[in-house]
């Protein structure tokens, strides 16, 4: 390959540059160089020139091929050094000719920046306290935390000050000449409220009857650690913003209070609130807040306003996220003595304890903090504007814009053209996608297209894929790196648990191997490491060693560097997993990794998600998903990505119509407040369906237009899918088993037995080697703890005549070892793309080798876990009833790599769920919810609001007609006539996502505003509050422990929990021994300690026990303290 360097570096970027360059290829000219050098030479090249790239860096590589072909591949550094095709220009102007930034984009950045370095200067005034001053030095109060946190106490100092003030520009006058006001109010620090010892103080609201700036300094002053939310009986979430901040909002425990076990008293509470001295007193801080406040004062609109209106959600937390960065960044920094007085006698912070630093070692002087933070609030300020056109991009790519040849995917070529029209139109109306394409089309990599097809060309695609399961994250970002040949600096791959990436790696390395290939630690973690090093020393030795043919090089791409460097952004990419989540061009993550831009009560984990979705378009693969309470927290994130101008898409075949007129709703009203800022006129959003056919495109100004072009591409859809061959068909299982609360486990696996040689009869395969009849089936329970009885029950059964059934349980309360065992032999099994393949696999050939009966069944026994996120193929399928969401997803795995049509059912559904068969003889009709957990049945609760529960909880009664051609039909849209179950799912889906207009519940009460006879549009307080994150939290669950099974230094294997290490928990753990007496037995269940010698072989290591700790865990429910556990059963509550 022949290539063709150009660097237009600068300074000492130039000597760094020409270092490295000369190494790989020769000069000819001063900035000029020429070689032939292999793609893997190259990326080790671009890899080491982005290591010491610096602000002035700007190095551009060609391809030069064919006949006078050149050809831009890469651009290191500041990218404005070159346009588009490389070149670089024969004149420059630093004025914006057009004035498009200055007219059009950002209207508000100067009211932003005024207002995020205002708040800076006064954000740690109440560290003035005498008290706060104690505990820095040393002094043990007695307390765990402070009576008042220092951010409340600040309030009320900043509300004695602004509370004599009847207008914002009034007030901003007193610090504009802070002395005149100390002498025109010498007694002013007598009117601070001192809340726990003045008995006014509870009813004395910090925010009443302040002008409306006022309000928003303020409310950035409390909410600079943790967000405000109202105390626990005094929530609701249609109140204004004037209602809940002059009203209601008061210190509570958890935002700026601190809750003790016994009451404390005045003599505890008032060195909090006595001030010896105070920073106002500083004349640096004075001179710095004077400057400011005559910013303030000359600014077009911070002291005009007449109410609290302007101060939108989007101005509010991108100046809260201002002051947060500034203030985490200059305490992270050493004492800087010109921002400062000399001598000051007051302090912010102290230096981190170490040897040499001992306990209460000052730090930073508190106006020296105060004025350091307000410098940086305002260079991060500045820098936002910037940041949508300067990080990483991804251009010329080829992957993504050819076209395929393939007819299952060639959907995906009308989808990118469609997208390549509405390029410049999404930009200033927003994008709400939806991508309905059936399993199996290719929507993973259809997505991605589609989001390249609407990037900008000249700053480069940047997209996120967010995703519920880690599994399939680390799923989608494979297919991404192998079918899109993205480099690791392009492509950021995020999932929690370190331990399940290493499985998932070294699955992945031996099943493409087809061997057990012996493996380092360097070999595991790729998506988490830096291979710079490796690469270097490897390719340094030939990095020019022969050519290459075009071919390797044809799906290169232009990689757009950013000219922002690491230390404008300070503390927020010192965490090297935030680092790529805002730099990588791509991102596949999971959802956790996003949601935190709206979900983050204390702390600034919200700042790199929020600025992702700001640089970076987004695609929620499966929102469906996720589980009713969830919904809430997934519609913040929306309206949160169209607020910060994001454009969005949305894939999964079963979305359902009420969840994308929420989800529309949500991002329409973000996208309205982003336009605001930008001066876009209000325009309709561009919104695009998607499927396997042909895509349709529609404005949509409201939810009306959205509902009937939503319906309009829903009907065609259903009309093809109703023609399509049936491949997946049902019928009732009758369940002979009494109802009643302690059922009898053992008849019921009689009635699946029954079931059961139904379904192999009908669905077997001959083994071409041994002509056994075999199937593999998929029983699928709701919960853990049934499933484990069904299994006892199964294996302890007389089983069937002239069968032999091999059964594995699945779920995910097991050992991390054992569950990623398991997956991997199923993942290799279930791949029935190649029909007659799995009879040479190991697993399966051994056990029909032994057979002893002319039938053999091969059985899994599983939770929804079984349903989503992994490509299993099954004959057929039994199922208990939860949801006909359920349903069509575990539908999904029956003969999902062999699309032929079938005559008889492959699926049956039980009659009725076990919860029910508890409830009695009645099944709990009408007044116990049965068909939840996983479900939609509820009883009355803020979220659903009045009680769904069904009349009949018999199979036949609620799914009637709607099994006989199973698909994504009855997901997508309410079929008529009504079918119970699915009916009640719309309904409830409907209820919390699709409320009538005007209508307000704990959803859309994070963007909607209510109306009064003389104020039509009234704006409410949940986006500046933490109320409605903390009534729906994102992912709810019960806490939970990590044990850890390991061997002891007796040698005997223990619980410990991974808290205190080494400590036995084995009186919490009761090991279930029984007897696998007849025909079932068990499949695919291997013993503990053979997974672990295993591994141990692959990682060439003999540290058993260190495996054990960094594998075989298990988190259970904190508050149990009993279990049952069986290697072959996993973990149950005793």
């Amino acid at each position: 390959m022949n290539v063709l360097l150009i660097s237009q570096c600068h300074k000492k970027a130039l000597t760094e540059t020409r270092r490295i360059i000369d190494q790989f290829a020769e000069r000819c000219g001063d900035r000029t160089w020429q070689t032939v050098i292999t793609a893997q030479g190259l990326e080790t090249l671009r890899k080491l020139l982005r290591k010491t790239a610096r602000k002035n860096t700007a190095v551009a590589c060609y391809w030069t091929h064919g006949k006078n072909n050149t050809e831009l591949l890469w651009v290191v550094g500041n990218r404005n050094a070159f346009n588009l095709q490389g070149r670089v220009p024969t004149n420059r102007t630093q004025r914006n000719i057009l004035r498009k930034t200055d007219e059009d984009s950002w209207q508000f950045h100067h009211s932003l920046q005024i207002l995020s370095v205002f708040a800076a200067l006064l954000h740690d005034l109440g560290k003035s306290s005498v008290g706060f001053q104690q505990k820095l030095q040393g002094h043990d109060s007695g307390l765990r935390g402070d009576p008042y946190r220092h951010e409340w106490v600040s309030m009320r100092i900043f509300q004695a000050i602004v509370g004599k003030a009847k207008t914002d520009a009034e007030w901003l006058g007193f610090f504009a000449d802070f002395g005149s006001f100390e002498k025109q109010y010498p007694h002013w620090q007598q009117d601070i409220v001192k809340d726990g010892i003045d008995a006014n103080s509870g009813s004395n609201y910090a925010w009443a009857n302040l002008p409306p700036l006022a309000q928003a300094v303020g409310w950035l002053i409390t909410s600079h650690h943790r967000m405000p939310f109202y105390d626990d009986n005094d929530g609701e979430e249609n109140r204004s913003i004037e209602q809940a901040f002059e009203k209601h909002l008061k210190p509570v425990n958890g935002w700026v209070t601190n809750l003790y076990q016994s009451e404390i008293g005045d003599r505890q509470i008032a060195p909090f609130w006595h001030f010896e001295s105070m920073v106002t007193d500083s004349r640096s801080w004075r001179k710095s807040i004077s400057r400011w406040a005559e910013r303030a004062l000359n600014d077009r609109h911070l002291a005009k306003q007449q109410s609290f209106a302007f101060f939108d959600p989007l101005l509010m937390h991108l100046a809260r996220m201002s002051l947060m960065v500034g203030d985490h960044t200059y305490s992270g920094l050493a004492r800087h003595d010109k921002f400062g007085d000399k001598n000051f006698e007051l302090y912010a912070n102290t230096e981190k304890v170490s040897e040499l630093t001992p306990a209460g070692t000052m730090r930073q002087r508190l106006d020296e903090h105060l004025v350091g933070v307000a410098k940086h609030a305002e260079k991060f300020s500045q820098l936002l504007p910037r940041i949508t056109d300067s990080l990483p991009g991804i251009g010329e790519h080829k992957g993504f814009k050819q076209r395929t040849t393939k007819e299952r995917f060639a959907w995906q070529n009308k989808a990118y053209e469609l997208a390549v029209t509405l390029r410049e139109k999404s930009q200033t109306q927003g994008f709400f996608g939806i991508n309905m394409a059936s399993t199996g089309c290719g929507k993973t990599l259809g997505n991605g297209r589609i989001m390249y097809g609407l990037s900008d060309t000249n700053k480069g695609a940047r997209f996120t894929m967010a995703l519920g399961l880690r599994v399939l994250t680390l799923q989608t970002g494979q297919e991404y790196q192998q079918r899109m040949k993205l480099a690791d600096d392009d492509l950021a791959i995020l999932v929690g648990g370190k331990s399940v990436i290493d499985l998932f790696n070294l699955n992945q390395t031996s099943a493409e191997s087809g061997e057990q290939l012996p493996l380092n630690e360097a070999d595991l973690n790729v998506y988490e490491q830096d291979q710079l090093q490796v690469f270097t020393q490897a390719l340094l030795k030939n990095y020019g060693a022969g050519s290459e043919s075009a071919i390797e090089f044809e799906d290169g791409y232009v990689h757009y560097d950013s000219p922002i460097e690491d230390h404008h952004l300070g503390s927020v990419i010192r965490d090297s997993k935030a680092k790529k989540l805002l730099y990588a061009p791509v991102v596949t993550c999971t959802i956790d990794h996003l949601i935190g831009a709206t979900e983050t009560a204390r702390g600034g984990k919200f700042i790199v998600p929020m600025l992702r979705l700001l640089s970076a378009d987004l695609i929620l693969d499966e929102p469906d998903d996720f589980n009713l309470e969830d919904l809430p927290a997934l519609a913040r994130l929306v309206n949160m990505a169209g607020m910060l101008g994001s454009r969005v898409l949305l894939s999964s075949a079963t979305l359902p119509p009420d969840m994308l007129v929420g989800l529309f709703e949500a991002y329409q009203a973000g996208r309205k407040i982003w336009n605001r800022h930008h001066g876009i006129l209000t325009q309709p959003i561009v919104c695009t369906w998607f499927d396997e056919h042909a895509p349709l495109r529609v404005d949509c100004s409201d939810n009306a237009q959205f509902i009937a072009a939503n319906d309009q591409f829903v009907t065609r859809r259903v009309a093809r899918l109703e023609q399509g061959p049936i491949i997946r068909q049902a019928t009732i299982l009758p369940l002979e088993v009494t109802p009643q609360k302690n059922i009898h486990y053992h008849q019921l696996a009689q009635d699946i037995l029954q079931g059961v040689q139904t379904l192999h009869s009908n669905h077997l395969q001959i083994c071409p080697k041994t002509g056994r009849r075999v199937s593999f089936g998929l029983i699928r329970l709701s919960n853990i703890n049934p499933l484990v009885e069904l299994a006892q029950a199964l294996y302890q059964s007389d089983g069937l005549d002239d069968i032999e059934i091999h059964l594995c349980t699945y779920h995910a309360r097991q050992l991390l070892a054992l569950r990623s065992d398991l997956e991997n032999q199923l993942d290799q099994i279930l791949n029935r793309n190649k029909e007659l393949a799995v009879f040479d696999l190991k697993a399966v050939s051994s056990v029909l080798k032994k057979a002893q009966a002319s039938n053999v069944i091969f059985i899994v026994l599983a939770t929804p876990v079984a349903e989503v996120g992994r490509n299993h193929d099954y004959d057929w399928a039994i199922v208990e009833p939860s949801s006909m969401r359920s349903i069509i997803q575990l539908a999904g795995r029956v003969k999902r790599h062999r699309p032929e049509p079938v005559t008889t059912p492959n699926m049956l559904i039980m009659s009725t769920n076990i919860r029910a068969l508890k409830q009695g003889s009645n099944l709990g009709a009408k007044q116990v919810p049965v068909f939840c957990l996983p479900g939609f049945e509820t009883r009355e609760n803020r979220l659903v609001r009045p009680a769904a529960i069904l009349s009949s909880h018999k199979t036949e009664d609620i799914l009637v007609n709607a099994l006989g051609h199973i698909n994504s039909a009855p997901r997508i849209k309410n079929p008529m006539p009504r079918v119970s179950l699915i009916a009640l799912e719309h309904a409830v889906i409907g209820r919390v996502m699709n409320s009538p207009d005007g209508e307000i519940n704990l959803v859309n009460g994070w963007w909607r505003t209510r109306s009064e006879a003389e104020r039509p549009e009234i704006s409410l307080a949940n986006p500046y509050l933490f109320h409605l994150q903390k009534a729906t939290p994102f992912r709810k669950g019960l806490p939970q422990t990590r044990y850890v099974y390991v061997e002891n230094d007796e040698g005997e294997m223990q619980f410990e929990n991974v808290d205190y290490l080494k400590q036995s928990e084995n009186a919490k753990f009761k090991h279930i021994g029984f007897e696998c007496k007849g025909p079932v037995q068990p499949w695919l269940n291997q013993q503990y300690g053979v997974v672990l010698e295993r591994l141990a072989q692959q990682l060439e290591t003999e540290d058993l026990v260190g495996l054990a700790r960094r594998f075989g865990f298990v988190d259970l429910d904190s508050h149990r303290l009993a279990w049952n556990y069986h290697p072959l059963l996993g973990f149950w509550p005793d």
